[in-house]
């Protein structure tokens, strides 16, 4: 424009601690995979296509996932329980050319209808009082998550109009 207009910024750049490891710009990776799946499942691939590249978990997480090396593809270690763990974060070094770059990879585990609802007790014993509208209360929990651990209750031969539930 006219008049010529400028501006100046200060850009600091953090690099990591070793300088021939880097933080590909976009590289997050996002996968699901179901719980109870066989081990060795393939969960997804991090790989580039790129002939030479080589491919390793950082990190901790090679107890429970396994990456092939010259490909990239990920499967499960050791068996998937939603209810013990709902999503992994696995750090894979990426081995291009000459440099070594990290990317995040995300495994949430998703939840299958494996538990069935618990009660207290797996026997209730009751007296039931003559003249009482509510007879008793009772509850039970599912551990698994969200609508497959929603509980819903029924009379199983009960006499009609004798015993109600209510929500």
């Amino acid at each position: 424009g006219i008049p010529p207009l400028a501006s100046t910024a200060t850009l600091t750049l953090q690099l990591p601690t070793n300088p021939n490891q880097l933080v590909l710009p976009s590289c997050f990776l996002l996968f699901e995979v179901a719980e109870g799946v066989p081990v060795g499942s393939f969960v997804g691939s991090a790989g580039m296509s790129s002939e030479g590249d080589s491919y390793r978990i950082v990190g901790n997480m090679t107890t429970w996932f396994t990456v092939d090396s010259s490909s990239g593809n990920i499967h499960t270690q050791r068996d998937i329980d939603y209810e013990t763990a709902t999503q992994f974060i696995l750090t894979i070094e990426i081995t291009l050319g000459g440099g070594a770059y990290l990317c995040t990879v995300l495994v949430q585990i998703v939840d299958v209808n494996d538990n069935s609802p618990q009660f207290l007790s797996d026997v209730m014993r009751i007296t039931v009082p003559e003249s009482s509208d509510i007879i008793f209360v009772f509850s039970a929990s599912d551990i698994d998550g969200g609508c497959n651990g929603a509980v819903r209750y029924y009379l199983q031969y009960a006499e009609p109009d004798v015993f109600t539930l209510d929500p």
